[in-house]
């Protein structure tokens, strides 16, 4: 227990430790290891920041933190997620506006352990650490090639800490090098010899943890510092159940080694700062320990060990205490006797020679004593009576030194050597994951599987193992580890502290197996198939690829025997346990374990299946098969001489004699005659009419509807007329699944529904079938079986496909689809001149499926090599869509047309294209794929920069046809808005309103509800309709707005209730509004209600000291400029017009600025011509120009554009706007 606690806190201490420079070399990394804490909940936040940037194509984040924490970037769903393994600190309150296209929101996690971004479109995530700094790059679904790297900048600081690193390494080895060592006191080893066992005790300090491991004849004891241990005393105790003792060291760890005499009972345990380890006797020895010379030897060899013991604590005080302590625990309980017993009798010793008494002055030592009572042979037992009696006291005779006996012992294990030439499995822990390497270096089959308490790994290859590094990193779930030889292999054996799943893979040679407490997903289920041949013998074939080496294993723990066989990769196995009457099928992580319940069950390798059989078959009974149904079934569909004949006789004529004997049959022959004439029209490619036999067949005769042969020519017949549904459905029925070709007609409907991997393991497995067929029908087999290991891109599969196509020969209506998979399967494998040749040979075939396929594959070939330009592409792919129509091959050109259409700026043809894919084959994964593409083409039109170079009438029309593709939620809301803005640009004032209204009505809430409310109220007043614009405000007031839109919405507000004529209202609205927008507002107010020299003055005193400085004037400001004179006219205020004249009368000095201004600046020399004119200028000041122009400069996100393009606002000086006239004004006389 103390050592389970004690190495669940030093794995807890060892998981946050990571590289802090990953991408540096070997001496650098090491350098710059850092143990990090584990994150606590005290733990304070690590300060940080975060930069977005837009390299070109991609989008890149770079967290910056003040400390090196441990991070991962992962993706869920549209969810970005990077974690922490300590909480951070970082603003990320406003990353949704800095990069639209990417990023719509980020938020912090309350703990501060990790970061989520709402990702807008569909990326890839690549993530690289550099020191203190995490990069993630935003890959969208269009990027091509590998992934970005770091910056130059940051590959050029990585590399200068990597050299200052690799120099401060350095220079701590030379300082560790010529620093003094500290040396290691050596340690007592000390042993004690009880009646039925002998212990040694360990004076193992507190900070040193110790690993026992345990085999055939052998303990080791490992520890993980280098520690020293005086063994004098323990080699000499028990040398009949120790052979040697002997110990080993490093420059980091040390090891003790135990080599012991046959089956001894081990058990090390830890007792607080001695470990200890007991080594039971044998049978016989525990029997012969009752002799009294040998107990008496025991116990003198105690006492002197105690002796000596007792002189080295006089020269130690310090370690009396321990010993103390630890002699107490190692006393063995006494077990208290009756008062009437009596101990037997027995024989006496045999006689001592007599000793020197010179020599009694030479007191044996303790080693002496030990080895004396291991070689005394003991005497003996007479079986006597027993009596009552206390028996005479046995005088032992006095103990004389005996000299080195020149017996020979028993031939031990060299557990040393062993481990010398083993080769260390790599081990590693990490939150409940106990993964093992095996480190093979030749190719190496392997078959894993649990049985009971146990893992088992089964190998064909014997290199000896060292599973030290699997007990110590995967205690406590790893218990035990050992292995067993095989012939040829070796079987490891890891006891489990309780029940895990298991995962395995490789890394080249090597074996990787994962060990967890959480499920696993499943390997590939293997399957059994029941094998009934005409004599009612029966086998079970299982079809397993590739099979490796069979072995027998005999487990120890259950005394049965195993047959298991290895194969390589991917894992297959069977996921559940399959029992039959003879033998069992386990459940396995990895190859196929048999369980056989029978002494003459035999398992076989046969090509690529495992055939388990008996001598006299095996008891199998498919379900819902009778003896006949079962004969029946495995009959060959197909006979090679009938499909023949059947194909040499003239048709008419075969076909009459056909038809007569099945409709002459009788009731037990009409089945026969049914099937003897669609076999006619299978063989003639008739399929349809070989289906409407079956059904007929099957209508008529009521047997028929359960026959297999019946069912199986149907579903043959269906398969090739392209039903593939139906065919399965009949195969899936019970009395057909023992059929000698159903696998093969199975995989056959799985080619044509276009699961091509479950259509090449059914393949795999029929093998024998596909030779059984006619030549016909073998040649669209294996080609759909070449097509099958193409599309899972087993290359080595399609070669072995193509050369039985040289054997059986290609049919002429096959040539084209073959040279179009030849093609393929040379693109595949880098031979594009070579693909092309094929795919122009396919499009000239007679096969018009297979021209149409080269065609369009050679286009998309010589695309991506550069060899045809944009528009002779975009031609050949249009006249391919337009000449094929309706499957795959129009799903594929129809994609090609939309990135053509799209890389010419022809979006909406692209978009058409996208719409018509999804409309013939919605379900369809290329369908789906350009939907995905479609959507994000419309956002990037609507919401990126594509869509500024369309005219905005056509922009308009595209958006209203394929506004389903509209995104939901914040994109979407913008994309409208974006859109309202345009029907602005166009004057479309009443359609941009209704967009608007319907996000402000339905769509938003808070305070982007007013906000965009504010915009609809700014089109309403452009559009004449201030009663609307207050009706906007009103209905979407809130009380908790933020000061710079509250003063906005007040504006707008203002502005309304000036135009429905309320002035005074409007007045009072301002009082406690500043700014330029709020004074231009007042003038507005005071022209409206004809007090012309306040609004002069208020737009005199927003102007300010402009006339002071030397920029010329605006085309605006002349504007104002001129209107501030006419007002001061019209109010005959000579003084204003007097002060107006000396203020700008020089900025106005020119062509026809100065004759306007002249005329209305100069009221008392003016004529009534002059004074009509003024009254004119007067009425056609347009106020709303000025008040929109400055709402934009203050507020500029409440209107993208107003009243027209900016190049109409900066050719016309006065541009008008939707206000009415002033009322109430008449023309001057």
């Amino acid at each position: 227990m103390v050592r389970f606690v004690v190495r669940r806190i030093l794995s807890q201490a060892r998981q946050p430790t990571r590289l802090v420079l990953r991408a540096c070399a070997v001496l650098a990394v090491a350098a710059l290891t850092v143990v990090l804490p584990p994150v606590t909940a005290q733990a304070a936040p690590v300060k940080g920041e975060i930069e977005l940037s837009n390299p070109g194509g991609f989008a890149r984040l770079v967290i910056k933190l003040d400390e090196d924490i441990e991070s991962e970037a992962r993706i869920a769903g549209s969810i970005l997620i990077v974690q922490f393994k300590s909480p951070v600190e970082i603003d990320v309150d406003r990353l949704g506006a800095v990069m639209p296209d990417y990023i719509g929101a980020a938020r912090r996690d309350p703990n501060g352990g990790a970061i989520r971004f709402a990702l807008t479109q569909k990326v890839m995530v690549n993530s690289m650490v550099a020191g203190e700094r995490l990069f993630i790059a935003l890959l969208p679904e269009s990027w091509q090639g590998p992934p970005p790297g770091l910056p130059s900048e940051v590959v050029r600081e990585l590399a200068e800490r990597a050299r200052a690193a690799e120099r401060e390494l350095k220079r701590a080895k030379r300082a560790a090098q010529t620093a003094p060592k500290r040396e290691i006191p050596m340690l007592r080893v000390r042993a004690s010899i009880q009646p039925t066992f002998v212990r040694y005790v360990f004076d193992v300090p507190d900070n040193v943890t110790v690993t026992p491991v345990s085999g055939e004849g052998r303990l080791s004891l490992s520890f993980d510092k280098p520690v020293t241990f005086d063994l004098a005393e323990a080699k000499a105790a028990a040398a009949h159940v120790v052979a040697s003792i002997e110990q080993k060291k490093d420059d980091e760890s040390a090891s003790v080694e135990f080599a012991l005499v046959g089956k001894l009972e081990v058990r090390p345990f830890r007792d607080e700062k001695t470990y200890v380890v007991d080594v039971g006797f044998e049978g016989g020895k525990a029997a012969a320990t009752t002799d009294p010379e040998f107990l008496k030897l025991f116990a003198e060899a105690n006492k002197a060990v105690a002796e000596e013991s007792a002189d080295s604590e006089k020269s130690d005080p310090k370690a009396a205490p321990a010993k103390a302590e630890a002699d107490k625990k190692a006393e063995p309980a006494k077990k208290p006797q009756a008062a009437n017993a009596s101990p037997p009798k027995i024989a006496a010793p045999p006689t001592m020679p007599a000793r020197d008494p010179s020599e009694d002055v030479v007191k044996p030592t303790s080693a002496d004593i030990m080895r004396q009572a291991a070689a005394t042979p003991p005497a003996p037992a007479q079986p006597k009576e027993i009596k009552a009696a206390t028996p005479a006291p046995v005088t032992s005779p006095p103990v004389q030194p005996v000299d080195p006996a020149p017996a020979v012992p028993k031939p031990a294990p060299q557990p040393a050597a062993t481990a010398a030439r083993a080769t260390e499995v790599l081990a590693k822990r990490s939150l409940g994951v106990v993964e093992l390497t095996l480190p093979f270096t030749s190719r190496t089959d392997a078959a894993m599987f649990s049985r009971a308490d146990s893992f088992w790994i089964v190998v064909d290859n014997a290199m000896p193992l060292d599973l030290q590094p699997a007990l110590r990193e995967g205690a406590p779930l790893v218990r035990e580890a050992t292995s067993l030889p095989l012939a040829g292999g070796q079987a490891i054996r890891l006891r489990l502290g309780r029940p895990m799943f298991a995962a395995v893979d490789k890394d080249g040679e090597k074996w990787v197996v994962r060990l967890r407490e959480t499920g696993e997903a499943p390997p590939q289920g293997l399957t059994a198939i029941r094998n009934i041949a005409q004599s009612g013998r029966a086998s079970i074939s299982i079809p397993f690829a590739s099979p490796g080496k069979m072995f027998r294993l005999d487990d120890p723990d259950a005394g049965d025997s195993l047959t298991v066989v290895t194969a390589s990769l991917p894992a297959r196995g069977f996921v559940k346990p399959l029992r039959f009457i003879d033998f069992a099928l386990p459940a396995t992580v990895h190859g196929v374990v048999v369980q056989p319940n029978s002494d003459d069950v035999s398992v076989r390798i046969v090509a690529e299946n495992l055939l388990i059989d008996r001598p006299d078959g095996l008891m199998v009974s498919p379900a819902k098969a009778t003896p006949g149904k079962v004969a029946a079934a495995n009959r060959l569909t197909f006979d090679v001489k009938t499909w023949q004949h059947d194909l040499k006789t003239g048709f008419n004529q075969r076909r009459s004699v056909l038809l007569t004997a099945a409709a002459m049959a009788g009731e037990d022959e009409r089945i026969a005659a049914h099937l003897e004439l669609a076999r006619f029209y299978i063989a003639h490619k008739f399929y349809p009419e070989a289906v409407g036999v079956m059904n007929a067949l099957i209508a008529e005769t009521k047997p028929a509807a359960s026959d297999p042969a019946v069912l199986m020519m149907r579903a043959i017949a269906n398969i090739l007329r392209d039903r593939p549904e139906e065919g399965l459905r009949d195969l899936a029925d019970p009395a057909i699944s023992v059929n000698f070709d159903s696998q093969l007609w199975t995989a056959m409907g799985y080619a044509a529904q276009g699961k091509w991997a479950a259509a090449r393991e059914k393949f795999k497995g029929a093998e024998s079938a596909i030779s059984a067929l006619p030549v016909e029908l073998q040649q669209i087999v294996v080609a759909d079986a070449l097509q099958a290991a193409l599309e899972v891109r087993d290359y080595v599969g399609v070669s072995n496909r193509f050369n039985e196509l040289d054997i059986v020969g290609i049919a002429p209506e096959l040539k084209g689809r073959l040279a179009v998979l030849r093609g393929r399967a040379s693109e595949a494998l880098g031979l594009e001149k070579d693909a092309l040749a094929e795919f122009k040979r396919a499009a000239q075939s007679t096969d018009l499926m297979a021209a149409a396929e080269g065609r369009q594959r050679d286009v998309e070939l010589r695309i991506r090599k550069g060899e045809i330009s944009p528009e002779d592409a975009l031609a050949e792919l249009e006249t391919l869509g337009a000449i094929w129509r309706g499957d795959a091959i129009e799903l594929k050109t129809l994609q090609l047309l939309t990135r053509a259409y799209s890389e010419q700026g022809r979006y909406r043809e692209s978009l058409q294209a996208a719409r018509l894919a999804t409309t013939l084959q919605p379900n369809a994964e290329i369908s789906r794929q350009m939907q995905d593409d479609a959507s994000l083409l419309f956002s990037q039109v609507f919401l990126g920069e594509k869509g500024e170079s369309l005219p905005s009438v056509e922009a308009l029309a595209m958006f209203y046809e394929f506004r389903a593709l509209t995104p939901i939620g914040r994109r979407g809301d913008e994309m409208i808005r974006k859109l309202a803005d345009r029907l602005v640009a166009v004057d479309l004032l009443d359609q941009a309103a209704e967009l608007l209204k319907y996000q402000v009505e339905q769509r938003l809430d808070g305070a982007s509800r007013a906000q965009v409310a504010s915009r609809l109220a700014m089109i309403y007043l452009m559009n004449r309709k201030p009663d609307r614009a207050l009706a906007t405000l009103h209905t979407t007031r809130q009380n908790d707005l933020a000061g710079e839109l509250r003063q906005q919405r007040l504006l707008l507000e203002a502005r309304a209730q000036s135009d429905v004529g309320r002035h005074d209202l409007t007045l009072d609205l301002l009082v406690n509004l500043s700014g330029r927008e709020a004074v231009r507002l007042r003038s507005d107010i005071y022209w409206a209600s004809r007090r012309w020299r306040e609004s002069s003055e208020q737009l005199e005193l927003m102007y300010g000291e402009r006339w002071r400085d030397f920029q010329p004037l605006s085309a605006f400001e002349k504007s104002d400029l001129l209107r501030m004179a006419i007002g001061y006219s019209l109010a005959e205020d000579s003084v204003g017009l007097a002060r107006l004249r000396e203020k700008y009368a020089p900025k106005m000095a020119e062509g026809e600025d100065r004759e306007a201004f002249d005329a209305a600046t100069q009221l008392s020399s003016a004529s009534g011509g002059d004074l009509t004119r003024i009254a004119r200028m007067a009425a056609a000041v347009d106020t709303l120009d000025g008040f929109m122009r400055d709402m934009k400069a203050r507020f500029p996100d409440v209107l993208t554009q107003h009243g027209g393009s900016k190049q109409a606002m900066k050719a016309d000086p006065m541009p008008t706007a939707s206000l009415p006239a002033i009322r109430g004004t008449r023309a001057a006389r």
